[in-house]
């Protein structure tokens, strides 16, 4: 391969690497820091009943599933927001003790597990 050819070759493919990274795109980082702004991600998408950002704050495991949390968590009970108390951080995994804030009612020490994914936290289910 010639210098000049090799020359334009690097320069492509540094100048997409940078596209992508100005971008958002390849960055392993986009989505909640913490454990806590995935707790509040999570249930944000619920009281707005947004399934596609809903999807998103919800672990890989339980992603497919979110539709069933909009009918479940947020279809039975007026969730207008939550209270968390405290956050247990084990690694790429987190215990969150909250509150659920309804209309005329609160609901104290629901722990919820949080994962750490492709370089962001989201909701994973019930802390056993």
């Amino acid at each position: 391969m010639r210098p000049t050819t090799r020359r334009r070759l690097a320069t492509a493919a540094l100048l997409t690497a940078a596209a992508m990274l100005a971008s958002g795109c390849g960055s392993s980082n986009d989505g909640p820091q913490t454990p806590k702004d995935a707790v509040n991600a999570f249930y944000k998408a619920g009281m707005d009943d947004d399934l596609d950002a809903l999807t998103d704050a919800t672990c890989a495991k339980y992603a497919g599933r979110a539709s069933e949390a909009l009918s479940g968590i947020f279809g039975e009970n007026e969730i207008i927001g939550i209270e968390i108390a405290s956050v247990k951080e084990n690694g790429s995994t987190a215990v969150v003790n909250l509150s659920e804030l309804e209309d005329g009612a609160t609901t104290s020490n629901v722990l919820t597990t949080v994962v750490k994914e492709n370089g962001h936290w989201a909701w994973c289910g019930d802390a056993d």
